[in-house]
């Protein structure tokens, strides 16, 4: 029986060496697959990434998106002063009629927008409680504007009336947070705590970390750029 034993052992640690072994490779070459099928559909499709770059080194000071835009811009333009092909304009016309194509002229770099990065280490608090309150009075604001437009095709399609039936309250409502007085009073207190983050003493206004992610309206802005 010892000898059983100690033989089994012997072939138990064999076989799972050799399985670690083979699941390494395996693991491997999975690996491999992973990255060419993440190149292969960054090939194909357009992402978020496709538009936009972070920079660096901008004034903490400064957060009027609107001219860290226009500043970025016009600095970009100067460095790459060059005009760039631009794509055709697709529209779709419909089922029968298929798509429009219209030809755009080549144009300069133009920035869509920018996302400031704000540093709000000692707020963050009240940040997350304001993001987390602004998420659900959306999805309240969200939901009701769905369910009206649901109840709307039923009355117009004579059938029974959305609030009659079990799936037409599914999602969130004014009703699950405390009414629509709760709602409006959230917005109201986000409202005031923006305020106070950008409208206060210069001193106590809320700053950047001098990054920014910077939205271009054509991904070949950026193709360009790098």
């Amino acid at each position: 029986i010892k000898d059983s034993i100690n033989d089994f052992s012997k072939k138990n640690f064999e076989s799972l060496c050799v399985l670690w072994v083979v699941f390494f490779v395996a693991l491997f070459f999975f690996t491999k697959f992973q990255k060419a099928a993440a190149a292969k559909f960054n090939q194909k499709n357009s992402t978020m990434s496709d538009f936009s770059i972070r920079i660096t080194g901008l004034p903490k000071d400064e957060v009027d998106e609107s001219k860290v835009r226009k500043w970025i811009e016009e600095k970009l333009r100067e460095t790459f002063p060059e005009k760039l092909q631009r794509p055709p304009r697709v529209e779709d016309m419909g089922k029968h009629q298929g798509d429009s194509i219209q030809a755009r002229k080549n144009g300069y770099i133009e920035v869509f927008g920018v996302s400031l990065c704000y540093d709000y280490f000692e707020h963050w608090g009240e940040v997350d409680s304001a993001i987390s309150c602004m998420t659900m009075r959306l999805e309240v604001e969200a939901a009701e504007q769905a369910n009206a437009k649901i109840e709307e095709r039923q009355s117009a399609a004579h059938l029974i009336p959305v609030h009659k039936t079990s799936a037409s309250r599914r999602n969130i409502t004014a009703q699950h947070i405390g009414g629509h007085d709760a709602v409006k009073s959230a917005r109201s207190e986000a409202c005031a705590l923006m305020r106070k983050f950008f409208d206060g003493p210069p001193e106590k206004r809320m700053k950047t970390n001098g990054e920014a992610f910077v939205v271009f309206m054509y991904s070949d802005d950026v193709t360009h750029i790098w």
